[in-house]
């Protein structure tokens, strides 16, 4: 997708780089996972999927069709990904970036209509327009009253209800954030997700109170540009999911000294 189509369009050159890592482990990690049931039960076909902090939207496209398309094509067991269908919901609390996701989706189906496979969208997929989603530790300020005025935006997830949605994606927030976001961002999830659900989350961590060099050193870099900010400890992360009956399942190396960890809502 050429952004000179439209001049909302941003782009981000990270995302653009772990976003074929990041879709691989929700293809192969995350999705089988998702049950219509317990355990035994057969995988779900059809997800439904939050996305939060989901910036300009190389993410957003990238998923949501990647998980679809990929229901024809054959994985290592020879079995293929069975997911069918999938509403995604993006959210993003930058005006410029929903604007751009927007955009983007525009675009795909513009795709759509002139036989584009490449940069169209399944007939499955459905991205609602991106919406406000702000976090501290109640949760989701908009649409709950607040002194400040985010609480004039409505609350995006007002049609999902409580104990709904299959899968939640957090990439890159927890570290550019109040500690409270990430707070808020395990109490929501604890009440959006059904039982089984998955919350992923991507970015990087110090595990063991330590990190490589190249995180330490961004870990103070963040620290002079917000003193809110930080790189966190993986395991108050993982103690406050599971305060919040979010099961830790796994941690995954990744590229640029980055992790994806996994949670299920017992």
């Amino acid at each position: 997708m050429s952004s000179a189509q439209d001049d909302r369009i941003l782009d981000s050159p990270s995302a653009q780089r772990n976003k074929d890592p990041i879709l691989s482990i929700l293809k192969a990690q995350v999705v089988p996972l998702l049950r219509d049931g317990d355990a035994s039960s057969t995988q779900k076909t059809s997800l439904t999927v939050l996305e939060v902090a989901a910036g300009c939207g190389v993410h957003t496209l990238h998923f949501a069709r990647g998980l679809v398309t990929a229901a024809t094509s054959a994985d290592e067991d020879g079995e293929g990904n069975k997911v069918e269908a999938c509403t995604w919901y993006p959210t993003d609390p930058s005006a410029t970036s929903r604007e751009s996701i927007d955009a983007r989706v525009a675009a795909a189906l513009a795709a759509d209509d002139d036989d584009d496979e490449e940069s169209s969208l399944p007939p499955t997929v459905t991205i609602r327009p991106a919406q406000s989603l702000t976090l501290d530790a109640d949760g989701i300020i908009e649409g709950r009253s607040t002194d400040g005025g985010l609480s004039s935006l409505p609350n995006p997830t007002a049609d999902i209800g409580p104990s709904s949605l299959d899968l939640i994606t957090n990439i890159n927030m927890i570290h550019i954030s109040p500690w409270t976001a990430t707070l808020g961002l395990m109490k929501t999830s604890s009440e959006l997700l059904r039982p089984g659900g998955i919350l992923y989350c991507y970015g990087p961590y110090k595990v063991n109170g330590t990190a490589v060099e190249s995180n330490l050193n961004f870990d103070q870099s963040l620290q002079s540009r917000d003193a809110s900010w930080g790189v966190r400890d993986l395991e108050e992360v993982i103690k406050e999911a599971e305060r919040r009956g979010l099961r830790h399942v796994q941690t995954v190396e990744m590229p640029a000294n980055n992790l994806s960890v996994i949670y299920q809502k017992l």
